[in-house]
């Protein structure tokens, strides 16, 4: 252990915290493990450019639903694919999983 004591404010400072993440944070942080999973290709032509798109903002559902419509057009592979990869973003941030599907949100 690095530390002689624990002390909540050098915790806290670290970002330990899920809610001190931002949104970039959560994306670089998923980025790493996922690029670690699957093929350098699928990586680059699906993950690299949304996640390197997340804002320095606190991750919400509301934030993501926002950048997803504000990123691509309805019915379109882009559309598609932030829909694939913000999910699961969502899910590794444990922010609650939501379908998008169930809101139309690729079709809008």
């Amino acid at each position: 252990m690095r530390y002689e004591k624990f002390q909540w404010a050098d915790w806290e400072k670290s970002g330990s915290s899920p809610g001190e993440k931002t949104a970039a944070d959560w994306g670089k942080e998923f980025g790493v493990i996922k690029a670690g999973t699957i093929q350098p290709d699928s990586y680059s032509a699906n993950y690299e450019e949304p996640l390197s798109s997340l804002p320095e903002k606190s991750l919400t559902e509301e934030l993501l639903v926002g950048h997803i419509l504000s990123r691509s057009e309805p019915n379109l592979w882009g559309r598609k694919n932030d829909c694939m990869v913000f999910k699961q973003v969502a899910h590794f941030a444990g922010i609650g999983v939501f379908d998008f599907g169930q809101v139309d949100l690729c079709l809008r």
